[in-house]
């Protein structure tokens, strides 16, 4: 009898529909980025609220703040290689449970000190989650769907921001700033039980791996149900690397044209992350050092992620088409409105439309790096190399904070406080523009099935260039 030629699980995503498990998958992805979200940003709306009742100045949060993203520095790192050692879905709910539970010990803080310290821990799951999120989003989606999958997941984390804003507006008032970390902790563990029984490992990492073909047959039959599929079968991904680990996985994020592409992605999450966090954690408190009332401050916040989430969806669909270079005029345009907001006087409802606006160039922006982090590696490293692009920005993360609290703590002027905060968005729009040349060159190379518009446009740009 002649052996059935094996099963390319590439093809098999790449002509896949919309079915149940994709659904599943995207729904769980969304929700855990969600609480990934609320949790990553509730210290900023519980701030004001902490320092009126511990009675210290809002500038003494600027460790607290900044200790969060280091926390999730190391986890971005540690979770890329458990991601890709021993599988995205048992590093998914090891990092849940590891910003679960110290986000519902939140409320039981006696101090600062015992209030960074949690912020600490919780970093270690909520940064090591986010790359593992978006890189199962990703490695479910067919090659033209992947960066707008990851928008998608990435919605959620969005979705988590307004909503705790929402919290910290309408019920922080009258229950007490604990509300928001009962919420989020409690319903991260919850969870968790879901996850084991629901959300399937991702299949390339399955194969690249060469786990239980049983295993994986049962997820291809899930994705495709008109597939036949014998006990004998083997599965391959066409045109991907065996898998890698360590220090392999990571001198490949820098093997050929990605010697240039990884640092300058690098770059661009490192300055884009210190404006969105500076805005981000800061921005209830310079709302009200601005005259802003406290809810609509909250508002304001939550109105900035709405942007970013209207601006993100449309810019996944950019990149899908065009390449990363779409990404290059979001920081352009952030600038300048981010330049304004301390410069022009506003009345409450006119400054929450203003901070929709600069959420849907700043935070769009930052959302469509998450769009493409992922989609430049192959699958035997693509964890680490999320992880890693998403570790490294949090060098911005923590920068933006501790600038920010020197900058409360130096009493300057309002206007230059923002004139500041927008100087990293002119050094992302530089970084993205090159970042997005390289990958219009990489598409051109490659001539990647339905990537015909891409290629047009590279071989357009390259001949504006040449001349």
């Amino acid at each position: 009898m002649t052996a059935r030629a094996p099963i390319d699980v590439s093809a098999l995503l790449e002509r896949g529909r919309i079915g149940t498990t994709l659904v599943v998958v995207i729904f769980l992805c969304l929700l855990l980025m969600f609480l990934d979200g609320y949790d990553a940003i509730g210290i900023a709306f519980a701030a004001p609220w902490i320092a009126r009742q511990w009675h210290i100045a809002p500038g003494s949060f600027g460790p607290a703040f900044a200790l969060g993203p280091v926390g999730m520095l190391i986890g971005g790192i540690v979770s890329g290689y458990l991601g890709d050692r021993f599988g995205r879905k048992p590093a998914i709910i090891a990092a849940t449970l590891c910003f679960g539970l110290p986000i519902l010990a939140t409320p039981f803080s006696r101090d600062l000190d015992d209030l960074a310290a949690i912020r600490f821990v919780s970093g270690l799951g909520i940064g090591g989650l986010f790359p593992l999120v978006l890189v199962l989003a990703q490695e479910f989606m067919p090659r033209r769907w992947r960066s707008t999958g990851a928008a998608l997941a990435n919605a959620g984390y969005t979705l988590g921001i307004m909503f705790c804003g929402v919290v910290a507006a309408a019920a922080v008032p009258r229950l007490g700033w604990p509300l928001l970390f009962w919420i989020g902790g409690g319903a991260a563990i919850l969870l968790c039980p879901v996850l084991v029984l629901l959300l399937p490992e991702s299949i390339r990492f399955l194969v690249i791996r060469g786990r239980d073909p049983a295993r994986i047959g049962r997820i291809a039959r899930r994705l495709d149900p008109s597939l036949r599929i014998d006990a004998d079968d083997r599965f391959i991904l066409a045109a991907e690397p065996a898998g890698l680990s360590g220090l392999r996985a990571l001198r490949q994020l820098f093997a050929g044209r990605l010697g240039v592409m990884t640092p300058l992605l690098w770059l661009c999450y490192v300055a884009s992350s210190a404006t969105v966090f500076f805005l981000s954690l800061w921005g209830p408190i310079l709302s009200e050092a601005l005259g802003i009332s406290p809810s609509a401050a909250a508002l304001a916040m939550s109105a900035v992620s709405l942007g970013g989430l209207m601006a993100s969806l449309v810019l996944a669909r950019c990149i899908d088409r065009f390449g990363a270079i779409a990404i290059a005029v979001m920081p352009l345009i952030a600038a300048p409105l981010i330049l304004g907001l301390g410069m022009v006087r506003m009345s409450d409802h006119v400054y929450v439309v203003a901070m929709l606006v600069v959420g849907c160039f700043a935070v769009g922006g930052h959302a469509g790096l998450h769009a493409i982090a992922g989609i430049f590696y192959p699958s035997a490293c693509r964890a680490t190399g999320t992880g890693w692009a998403l570790s490294v920005s949090r060098l911005g993360t923590i920068g933006g904070p501790l600038v920010g609290g020197a900058l409360m703590n130096a009493h300057l002027p309002l206007a230059r406080i923002f004139a500041i905060a927008a100087l990293p968005s002119v050094v992302f729009a530089a970084a993205a523009l090159g970042l997005g040349m390289q990958h219009l060159r990489l598409l051109r190379e490659e001539a990647a099935p339905g990537a015909t518009a891409v290629a047009e446009l590279a071989g357009a740009v390259g001949d504006i260039l040449s001349t």
